[in-house]
């Protein structure tokens, strides 16, 4: 007997092949495991593991990110809806040959009005700043919404963030990547960037955008 609400809300139980589960707070479905035959998995249970697998690895390193950035109400909770838009928008490849499309992470979900032409670069004492244009008054963008700035690097897994960096009136603002980029540098590995808003309460954000790699 399987009890539910929905994809990737709560489930528990088996339906057919999927069986319902809650992995660290978070429901989940997952294929059956091979019976005790010794019948192998099919490639379709295996490409649904490595979607969770490659999709939950990302969601870990966004650590408390998570719960600022995703406060809308998408899904039961906040690791929730991050993981539901990772699996349904962000896994390019075919199986065996899956990946992360970076470009399509949303590293944030919600209704403020999204940054408008983000840019990113280097300073000289590597930190990162973030440029955009003050799209203040268009739609719900108000002056005094704070930027969300991350930069994520795929080789380590390591994800920083601010949820501070700049009002969007401002323009711009910085993420210190300084301890990062003493582990990392002269390595070759690349960061990718990304921006959100989040309004002055903290109870509304906007979607996050893909900025560039560096």
């Amino acid at each position: 007997m399987a009890r539910h609400k929905g994809i990737l809300n709560e489930f528990s139980g088996k339906i057919g092949p999927v069986v319902g589960a809650t992995w660290n707070g978070i429901p989940y479905m997952r294929t059956r495991p091979a019976s005790r035959s010794g019948k192998p998995l099919t490639d379709a249970q295996k490409e649904w593991q490595e979607k969770f697998a490659i999709g939950m690895n990302f969601i870990n390193a966004m650590g408390p990110l998570v719960n600022i950035s995703y406060q809308s109400g998408y899904g039961k909770t906040a690791k929730n809806a991050a993981l539901s838009r990772l699996l349904s928008q962000a896994i390019g490849g075919r199986y065996p040959q899956l990946y992360l499309d970076y470009t399509q992470v949303e590293i944030a979900r919600g209704e403020l009005k999204k940054a408008a032409n983000p840019a990113v670069a280097f300073t000289e004492d590597k930190q990162l700043r973030f440029t955009w244009t003050d799209n203040t008054g268009l739609g719900n963008a108000a002056p005094t919404d704070q930027a969300i700035l991350v930069a994520y690097c795929p080789e380590t897994n390591y994800l920083i963030y601010t949820a501070n960096g700049g009002l969007r009136s401002h323009g711009q603002g910085l993420l210190d990547a300084r301890l990062l980029m003493s582990v990392i540098e002269g390595r070759g590995y690349t960061l990718h960037t990304w921006m959100s808003f989040r309004s002055e309460d903290g109870k509304r954000v906007a979607d996050g955008v893909w900025v560039g790699e560096v």
